[in-house]
C-alpha cells in the first residue's frame, strides 16, 4: 500500500524529522559497529605490539650479553697479544745476547786452541828433551853396570849385601864380634866386594841421583826405586809401558836404581827433591843415598877398628 500522503504541512515536517532520526540511528549503529571493530583491531594490534616489544627487549638483552662477552674476549685477545709481543721482545733480546755470547765463545775457543797448540808444541819439546835425558841416563846406567861388573870380576864374587844391609849399630857390632870370633855371620866368611868398593858404588849412585834432580829429569809425580833383587842390573828405567835396557821406548816418568841383591822400593819425587814411597815409608832418593853412604862409612870405620884391635 502506498505510504500515506501527509495531509498537512506539519505532518510533512514531522515525517521528515522521523526520517532524519531513522537515518541518524542507522548511522550511529554503523559507527558503533565500526568503533567496536576498530577497538577490537586496536586491541589485537596493541597485543601484537606488546609481544613484539617484549621480544625486542629480550633480543636487546641477549645482544647486550653477547656484546659484553665479546668485549671480554676482545680484552683477552688484546692481553694475549701484548703478552706475545713482550715475549717476542724478550726472545729477541735473548737471541741477541746468545749471539754475543756465541761470538765470545768462538773467540775464546780460538784463543784456547792457539794456547793448546802452543802447549802441545811445548809438551812435545819437553818430551823430546826427556827422551834425550833418558837416553843419557841409559848410557850412564850402562857405564855404571860395566863398573859394577868390573868390580865383581876383580873380586871374583857377587856383591855380599843381603836384605839386612841397613842394620842397627848393635846388630853390626854383633856381626863384627861374630866375625872376630870366627863365626859365619860376617861378610868376610862369604867373601866378595869390600865395603870401600861398595861405598864408592853408593857414592856413584848418589851422584847420579843428584844429577837426575839437577837436570830436571825428575819432576813431580815421578817414581824412583832404590834397589832390586835382580843380580845383573845396575840401573833400570821403568814407566807406564815396558822399557828395554837400550832405552827404545816412549817417554816415562818412573825410574829405578837397581843394584844386585837389593830390594826395590819406589819413591815419589816432588818439585823440591823430596819424596815419599808406598805408605810413606820410602825416603827421598838423595837423602836415602846420603844416609846409605853415612851408614856404610860408620860400618867400615867400626870394621877397621875391630881389625886394628885384633
Amino acid at each position: 500500500m502506498a505510504p500515506s500522503v501527509p495531509h498537512t504541512h506539519a505532518d510533512a515536517a514531522l515525517h521528515m524529522k522521523q526520517i532524519a532520526l531513522d537515518n541518524q540511528r542507522r548511522k550511529i549503529r554503523r559507527l558503533r559497529a565500526k568503533l567496536t571493530t576498530e577497538r577490537r583491531e586496536s586491541a589485537a594490534t596493541k597485543e601484537g605490539l606488546e609481544t613484539k616489544v617484549s621480544s625486542l627487549e629480550r633480543d636487546l638483552q641477549i645482544h647486550r650479553c653477547d656484546n659484553h662477552s665479546l668485549r671480554n674476549k676482545v680484552t683477552l685477545c688484546h692481553t694475549d697479544i701484548d703478552r706475545r709481543i713482550s715475549q717476542l721482545v724478550e726472545a729477541k733480546k735473548e737471541h741477541k745476547t746468545n749471539q754475543l755470547a756465541l761470538e765470545a765463545s768462538h773467540k775464546t775457543i780460538a784463543g784456547l786452541t792457539e794456547i793448546g797448540i802452543y802447549t802441545i808444541q811445548e809438551a812435545e819439546d819437553t818430551i823430546q828433551e826427556q827422551h834425550l835425558i833418558i837416553e843419557a841416563l841409559v848410557e850412564e846406567k850402562a857405564s855404571l853396570l860395566q863398573k859394577i861388573q868390573g868390580l865383581q870380576e876383580d873380586n871374583g864374587a857377587p856383591a855380599p849385601f843381603d836384605d839386612e844391609w841397613e842394620e842397627e849399630p848393635n846388630m853390626a857390632d854383633n856381626r863384627r864380634s861374630d866375625s872376630n870370633n870366627g863365626g859365619e855371620g860376617s861378610s868376610n866368611s862369604r867373601g866378595g866386594l869390600s865395603r870401600e868398593d861398595l861405598m864408592a858404588i853408593a857414592t856413584i849412585v848418589a851422584t847420579t841421583l843428584q844429577g837426575l834432580g839437577t837436570h830436571g829429569g825428575l819432576d813431580r809425580g815421578r817414581n824412583v826405586s832404590r834397589w832390586s833383587n835382580e843380580p845383573d842390573q845396575a840401573v833400570r828405567v821403568e814407566g807406564g809401558a815396558p822399557r828395554s835396557m837400550d832405552g827404545a821406548s816412549n817417554c816415562s816418568d818412573q825410574f829405578s836404581l837397581v843394584s844386585p841383591r837389593f830390594e826395590t822400593r819406589s819413591v815419589r819425587l816432588g818439585p823440591d827433591g823430596t819424596g815419599s814411597g808406598p805408605a810413606g815409608k820410602a825416603p827421598a832418593v838423595v837423602a836415602g843415598a846420603r844416609r846409605t853412604i853415612t851408614k856404610t862409612r860408620r860400618w867400615s870405620r867400626r870394621r877397621m877398628k875391630g881389625r886394628s884391635a885384633v
